[in-house]
Formats: structure tokens, sequence, C-alpha cells
């Protein structure tokens, strides 16, 4: 457990380093994401409410068109995509095979829902490849994360590596076809 503590910590505290020293360009429309995590909450905590998934998958969609010109943003959607595809084919839930968690030291029957994730136990998914199957850390702490979990989390670090203001005091890029109108 002090493993995967320190591991948060260093990583909170470099992302939070690059933040501060390179203010990145922040996001537009972000009460779009809380609509799109809301939900996303209510399964940790074991509420499915009928149409749920599909509201927090329109959110994202709407936040991340309207962010595209955002570096990182498009990285973070594919990841998000990724994970919202293999979620949808089961109920908004997201595959882990029996096998890997029997890897790592737990038992659970097929179509469990795992108690405080959005995981729920598979013998096969539907789309494998995209589930939860990539053991990050075993010990006292496991994490499981899939791929599009890994790609999500490169476009955040690409966001605050390379994501900055074009001039000072601009917060967000301005496209347009005339040269005088910004």
């Amino acid at each position: 457990m002090a493993t995967v503590v320190i591991i948060y910590l260093v990583c909170t505290g470099v992302g939070t380093a690059v933040a501060l020293l390179r203010p990145p360009l922040m996001p537009r429309y972000n009460l779009l994401l809380l609509i799109a995590v809301v939900p996303q909450i209510g399964s940790l905590l074991s509420i499915w409410i009928p149409g749920m998934f599909l509201v927090s998958v329109a959110a994202f969609c709407i936040w991340c068109l309207w962010n595209r010109n955002i570096a990182g943003v498009l990285i973070v959607a594919i990841g998000v995509m990724l994970n919202l595809l293999v979620m949808a084919s089961y109920g908004g839930a997201m595959p882990i095979y029996s096998d890997v968690l029997a890897g790592v030291g737990h038992a659970l029957p097929d179509g469990s829902v795992m108690i405080g994730s959005k995981d729920v136990v598979v013998r096969s998914a539907y789309l494998a490849p995209l589930s939860d199957w990539i053991v990050l850390l075993s010990g006292t702490r496991t994490i499981i994360a899939s791929p599009g979990d890994l790609i999500a989390i490169a476009g955040i670090a690409y966001w605050l590596l390379f994501s900055h203001p074009t001039k000072e005091g601009d917060t967000h890029d301005v496209i347009s076809r005339h040269p005088r109108i910004a």
C-alpha cells in the first residue's frame, strides 16, 4: 500500500511542478466533464440508473469536440472512447478477466460486479484487448488497467507538457480565418 501511495504522490508532485512551471492551456466547458463523471461515480457506488452511461458518453464527446484544438485532448478522447466502447457492450461496466483476477490472488465468480469499481468479472470479453487486463503493480495493492486507461494517461501527460498559451495572457487557442480577428 505504501508503494502505491508513494507512486501517486510522486506523480502528483511532478504533474503539479510541470503545471506550475509551464501552465497548460486550460480546457473550456468543464461542467460537461462533471456531467460525464457523475454517472461514473454513481456506478462506483453501485447506483445504476438506466441511461446514465449514455449521458456520460454524450457529455464527454461534446467536451472533446469543443476542446479538440488543445494538445492532448484528442489523445485523452481516444483512450476514454476505447474504454467506453468496451463498457457499452457490458451495460456500462468494464469487463475484467477472471483469470487476471486469479493471477493476482482474487477469485470471484463470472458475472459478479466488483464492489467499489466499475468492473464486471468475465471469462471472455467481446472486445478482449480493450478490457482491463494489464497488471501494473502487484503486491499489497494491485492496479489492473486497460489500454484505454494508459492512452488517456499519456494524453494528460502530453497536455501538461505541450499545451501552453500562445501569447502572454491567452488561456485558449483562437482559430480564425481572418488574421485581424483573434
